[in-house]
């Protein structure tokens, strides 16, 4: 049961930069997002993933870790390529 609580709380944790990624590259516009922010979240994901490598390689939450990076990565991305255009 606490399995399934966390495999769901991962999805949630993945799922919800989604609607994010597809508003930046459906609308091209990046003005009101904070780079700071977005670097700070990223870095505290990859020292997360990383440490959950080193202590438990737990892949549910390795999963979801990488893909919640992946994810913030793409907005970085997005932020980059459209911040010029605004």
């Amino acid at each position: 049961m606490i399995k399934l609580l966390g495999i769901s709380c991962q999805i949630l944790f993945v799922v919800c930069y989604i609607p994010q990624v597809i508003k930046i590259y459906k609308t091209k516009n990046v003005k009101d997002l904070s780079m700071p922010m977005w670097l700070m979240l990223a870095l505290a994901i990859l020292g997360t993933t990383i440490y959950v490598f080193n202590t438990s390689a737990d892949i549910v939450l390795l999963a979801g870790y990488g893909l919640s990076l992946i994810c913030v990565l793409a907005i970085l991305i997005g932020m980059i390529v459209y911040r010029k255009r605004a």
